[in-house]
């Protein structure tokens, strides 16, 4: 009996070890994807680093540059602020020289229409006192002696002053 027991020891030792062997590569294979595994996790850490580092610079220049374009609004809605301000002041500037050049218009017009007024007055006044002293005048047989101009002028001085 030892032969067929010895060669089902033997059948039996040879699939174990055909078993062992297996399982030895499948173990080898397992430990190859682990160090894979720990390389690749090594490398992801690595990258996570770098990335985390890139992203920590990149919110710290987003944040300089937000305060840069916070100060620079600042300082624009200051400017606008004084604009504004120097606008309206303006404005009222404006508008109070233009009621004071009404004003003046109003003085204007009417010095104006006085001394057309006078003018007016004055041919009047000249024609009938032309009239009148070349009529008496005729009836003394003289000719008038102070003449148009100087009864004009006489007349403008009394109506001006």
């Amino acid at each position: 009996m030892q032969g067929p027991i010895l060669h089902h020891a033997k059948k039996l030792i040879g699939e174990a070890s055909s078993e062992k062997n297996l399982l030895n590569l499948k173990c080898s294979s397992v430990e190859d994807k682990m160090q894979m595994l720990h390389k690749q996790l090594e490398a992801s850490e690595k990258f996570k680093t770098e990335y985390q580092k890139l992203y920590e610079d990149a919110i710290n220049d987003l944040n300089k540059v937000s305060e840069c374009y916070k100060s620079c609004i600042t300082d624009l809605a200051r400017k606008c602020s004084s604009l504004d301000e120097r606008y309206s002041c303006s404005l009222e500037m404006l508008d109070s020289a233009k009621q004071e050049s009404l004003e003046w218009r109003r003085k204007y017009e009417k010095t104006w229409n006085k001394n057309k007024a006078v003018k007016d007055q004055v041919k009047v006044e000249t024609v009938s006192g032309t009239h009148e002293e070349a009529r008496l005048a005729d009836a003394h047989g003289k000719r008038p002696v102070n003449g148009k101009k100087s009864m004009i002028l006489q007349l403008m001085n009394s109506r001006l002053i």
